[in-house]
């Protein structure tokens, strides 16, 4: 373990008055596995995804550095450089926090917590895009508590409302709901934004990817990926859609 190799496991079975032990020794290989798994991956995602902003960012500067610029073009290349910076923030947060989830098995930070309270806060917190667009917002939200993870379920709220609002016309309706059926509850986020065509329905939660008709309203293709991945919630007939 010491060179890196995370393979090696105890055989519980052998433990006797130690398996207890050995459980945990397995237990905590597999999680360094995982880690180190998630610095390859954050590696490589990040190296790829990176270049077209990396490179915009250097070209501008480039530009900058060679001649004299009116005042008006320079902060034209200065507003750009900024873009692109705010843009690799967002892509280096939004992978390692994807990259995390896929990898994580044990959970940590579970409480109880008002889910009806936290949809609603996620609406407040969007609300300036919401007033922005003069969307009709309609919320249906009966009480409902969850027990999990309450900051990464919160993400996934806010990643859904968000990507209702970015695919919402002007003017539109986007209606949010806590249904409770029996003993489930479900979450839904619905406008009346354009259709998904089928095949782009099959890449919907996959890494970066944006269809092609959509690339006009700006993110990173990462919102519904990080949705979708294990929310650390756990809730007899929880679900979201």
């Amino acid at each position: 373990m010491a060179a890196g190799n995370f393979a090696a496991h105890l055989d519980e079975q052998k433990g006797g008055p130690l398996s207890a032990s050995y459980q945990n020794f397995n237990q905590m290989t597999d999680q360094l596995a995982k880690t180190a798994t998630l610095r390859d991956d954050f590696i490589n995602q990040f190296s790829h995804e990176f270049c077209t902003p990396i490179a915009s960012i250097q070209e501008f500067a480039d530009l900058m550095q060679e001649r004299e610029l009116p005042k008006k073009e320079r902060q034209a290349y200065l507003a750009l450089i900024s873009k692109e910076a705010h843009r690799l923030t967002n892509l280096s947060t939004n992978v390692l926090t994807l990259t995390t989830l896929e990898s994580q098995t044990i959970l940590n930070n579970q409480t109880s917590f008002d889910l009806t309270e936290q949809v609603r806060q996620a609406v407040i917190l969007l609300w300036p895009q919401l007033e922005e667009h003069k969307l009709n917002v309609n919320l249906t939200l009966a009480p409902a508590t969850a027990f999990g993870n309450a900051d990464l379920l919160n993400q996934v709220w806010v990643n859904l409302i968000n990507n209702a609002i970015k695919f919402t016309p002007d003017g539109g309706h986007l209606t949010i709901k806590i249904e409770r059926h029996d003993d489930q509850i479900a979450v839904s986020v619905n406008n009346d934004g354009p259709l998904i065509s089928p095949t782009d329905q099959d890449h919907l939660f996959e890494k970066f990817y944006q269809a092609d008709n959509r690339s006009n309203v700006g993110g990173l293709g990462l919102g519904l990926a990080i949705a979708s991945s294990p929310s650390g919630t756990h809730h007899r007939g929880f679900e979201s859609c």
